[in-house]
């Protein structure tokens, strides 16, 4: 379970972790759960992702899926 892992890491940071990390998920080839409100980060990780919206699954699918539907984006799901 990874919750919010690059919330305090400047950009340059940020961007070398989430690339180590994204290798290391996948040479393990394990599953993780990874926990964000940040667009670009699920993007660039997940190849499912699932919105909650007050504790309820309101969608599941691939990021594009996720991203490109309407509800997202129109904002009304306030955060990922």
């Amino acid at each position: 379970l990874l919750d919010e892992p690059f919330s305090n890491l400047d950009a340059d940071l940020h961007a070398k972790i989430r690339n180590d990390l994204k290798k290391i998920i996948a040479q393990a080839g394990i599953t993780s759960i990874f926990v964000t409100h940040n667009k670009e980060d699920s993007i660039a990780i997940a190849n499912r992702v699932v919105v909650l919206e007050k504790g309820i699954i309101i969608k599941t699918g691939n990021p594009t899926e996720i991203f490109m539907s309407s509800a997202i984006k129109k904002n009304k799901v306030k955060a990922l």
